[in-house]
């Protein structure tokens, strides 16, 4: 299992941006980049599927959206690495939810966001051996 992901800084402001714009709600993005690359290439904005009175505290993607989002990452030559979401005034950590619905080998991001910053962005995946979910690094470029 790999250590960590690379994010330029522009992807990642990208993302910042997208979960400040959709504040107070949970936002989401599907990360598309290369397997063995560790490396976040380009990240496509999705809906939050959750119920209206859910999208504070949770967020869902629609698998039709998942589906797409193969499609296209395969015409650039890339593949779905994992997803983002955003944590609307509470901690960028996985929540008991989060961990229970994470896909082994995916990478995991979650931003903590307020009205006004983005004070934490962690990351995460879950092991394919045992199912337990453990934070990596997140190298910036």
């Amino acid at each position: 299992m790999f250590e960590g992901i690379l994010i330029k800084k522009d992807i990642e402001r990208k993302l910042h941006n997208l979960a400040l714009g959709k504040y107070p709600f949970e936002c989401c993005a599907i990360l598309l980049g290369r397997q063995g690359e560790d490396r976040i290439d380009e990240i496509l904005p999705v809906n939050n599927a959750s119920e209206t009175t859910k999208r504070k505290v949770q967020f869902e993607i629609d698998p039709l959206e998942v589906y797409k989002a193969e499609g296209e990452a395969e015409k650039k030559g890339l593949e779905i690495l994992g997803f983002f979401h955003s944590h609307p005034d509470h901690r960028a950590s996985l929540s008991g939810m989060d961990e229970e619905y994470m896909i082994p080998g995916m990478i995991y991001i979650i931003a903590s966001v307020d009205s006004e910053s983005v004070p934490e962005t962690r990351g995460y995946t879950k092991n394919y051996t045992d199912g337990s979910a453990e934070e990596i690094i997140i190298r910036r470029e």
